[in-house]
């Protein structure tokens, strides 16, 4: 397929009436798609209990809870069940990677928010797949929504796409190993694990800059220190 070049600015104003728009969060080396944070089924519930990661969420603070950044985000949510949603989402990777570094194309799913069900996981596979060139990085505490995934679509994800099962308390013990995918957990202070990898962007500002963990299949367990 041949994708047309055209300006960053045009195809982001084409994504806003599509699929809601695209984030560009600093700490990222690309672009990344998120949701309100208080629709997650599973975070919403854990946010409600003490020492979990939900507890203390940072979508649901700072630059979160801007009218404008929340507008974004309600905007993206309101066009998921969409009939064109996966292509038009596929198109504008597309045309957004046109000319990019391929070291840059690393796309994050849900900095805010996570996946609502088993169609919208469904839909996020069949864009990876139909962006093989990008690397995407789902991060999700959705492990009901995982396993039926597994039973009922496939067994595997596509290899283009990390689906890092997040832990649900502080300090975990030990990661929640399950359904064969890489895993995530936070930490306090000294508390890393020595099984894990420590995440280090907060060495760098808060950046990723070259650093490519999280989309990595093969690091099994990645640890963020807690903000």
């Amino acid at each position: 397929m041949v994708v047309k070049s055209i300006s960053k600015k045009m195809a982001l104003e084409m994504a806003r009436d599509t699929i809601g728009g695209l984030s560009e969060p600093s700490k990222m080396p690309w672009y990344s798609y998120s949701i309100p944070a208080s629709y997650c089924n599973v975070g919403s519930q854990l946010a409600k209990l003490p020492n979990t990661v939900c507890s203390d969420c940072y979508a649901c603070k700072g630059r979160y809870l801007f009218g404008t950044v929340l507008d974004a985000m309600q905007r993206r949510y309101d066009t998921l069940d969409s009939d064109t949603w996966v292509d038009d989402f596929a198109s504008l990777l597309d045309r957004l990677s046109v000319g990019v570094d391929s070291s840059l194309l690393y796309f994050r799913w849900h900095d805010s928010g996570d996946i609502q069900s088993l169609e919208h996981l469904k839909r996020i596979v069949a864009v990876a797949i139909k962006t093989p060139h990008i690397r995407h990085w789902l991060p999700t505490r959705e492990c009901a929504v995982i396993a039926r995934y597994q039973k009922e679509v496939s067994s595997s994800f596509p290899s283009n796409l990390c689906v890092r099962i997040s832990g649900v308390m502080v300090d975990a013990a030990s990661p929640p190993v399950q359904y064969g995918l890489p895993v995530s957990t936070v930490h306090t202070d000294s508390r890393l694990h020595p099984d894990a990898i420590e995440c280090e962007a907060y060495k760098r500002g808060g950046r990723c800059d070259a650093c490519r963990l999280c989309w990595d299949n093969s690091v099994l367990w990645v640890s963020y220190p807690k903000h």
